[in-house]
């Protein structure tokens, strides 16, 4: 239970395509819903390994997904083998944004590396929510540089 509501954050399932996921995605970044269809969002899912968590946030009354976020650990050789979580696609449907969500499924993820032995969890976001992320006792470290294809 999250502010009192009833909300579970648990992984992803094959249902969840039909159940709200999509169009809370599509609030991140867009979605061709022609490409991505029903079966090959199930091989997806199927493909998902150890180290590629994707969880989400389900409304148990509803049992719409109301919030997703993902985790990807990477070991590497430094820190004798040590793991480094990625945290990606944060995202909670804006009907329900504004009551501590985002916070919630970011200490849940936090936390999931830290049961994971992560040493460091990173995360990338936009200059609009490094306020957010520093509630979220994230720090501004270095800079992002990317090339497209």
């Amino acid at each position: 239970m999250i502010n009192n509501k009833k909300y579970i954050i648990r992984k992803i399932e094959k249902n969840d395509y039909n159940n709200n996921l999509l169009k809370v995605l599509n609030q991140l970044s867009p979605i061709n819903t022609n490409i991505i269809n029903l079966c090959d969002f199930n091989l997806y899912i199927d493909s998902l390994n150890k180290n590629h968590l994707i969880f989400v946030i389900e409304d148990i009354e509803s049992h719409l997904i109301i919030g997703t976020g993902t985790i990807v650990i990477e070991q590497k050789i430094i820190h004798n083998f040590g793991k480094v979580a990625h945290i990606e696609d944060i995202v909670i449907d804006s009907q329900h944004r504004g009551n501590n969500l985002g916070k919630y499924l970011l200490e849940f993820l936090v936390n999931k590396a830290n049961e994971l032995f992560c040493y460091k969890v990173i995360l990338d976001c936009s200059d609009e929510h490094i306020f957010f992320y520093e509630k979220c006792n994230f720090i501004k470290k270095g800079n992002q540089m990317s090339i497209y294809f």
